[in-house]
Formats: structure tokens, sequence, C-alpha cells
């Protein structure tokens, strides 16, 4: 116990330092890459149709095709609430 406090005591502020992402501004949230948008507006549209995530993103990707728009600009229409689906049945998009 002494010899891992010891360790904590001298590793942990370089390690908490070294995983400090202000301290790394090339590493990008994969969250916040075009991809991982469309996969986050999915993810939102499954929740919203009450269907499964594939089939959501199949829904994106149609919809992509049918207005002539990229994929991940109907994503972030979806992450900003300007695009909200309603479950099917329910008389909504």
């Amino acid at each position: 116990m002494r010899a891992a406090a010891g360790y904590v005591a001298a590793l942990g502020s370089i390690v908490v330092e070294a995983l400090d992402p202000s301290r790394h501004p090339t590493v990008i949230d994969p969250a916040l890459s075009p991809r991982g948008t469309v996969h986050v507006a999915a993810g939102m549209a499954a929740v919203q149709l009450r269907v499964s995530p594939t089939d959501a993103l199949a829904r994106l990707r149609a919809r992509a095709f049918a207005q002539h728009r990229r994929i991940t600009v109907i994503a972030q229409d979806i992450i900003t609430a300007r695009l909200k689906f309603r479950p099917e049945g329910s008389g909504g998009t």
C-alpha cells in the first residue's frame, strides 16, 4: 500500500497532465468528426423514431439522398434540433 501511494504521488500529476485534452489540440473527440456526428445523430434519431440505430442511420441516408444534401448536414440538423423525427404512425417526419 505504501509503495502504491508513492507511485501515485510521483506519477499521478504526470498522468493527469498527459491526459489533459487541452494539451493535445490535434487529438479530436471522435464524436466531433463528421463520421462521429452522423453516428450521434443516428442515435438521437433512433430514440426519436423508436427504432434500432442501424434503421435510424438508413433513414438519415435516405433523407440525405432524397434531399440531395450531405448526410453530415442532416446530422447537424438533428443534433441542433432543427430536424426532429416522430415514430411511425404518429403522422410526423
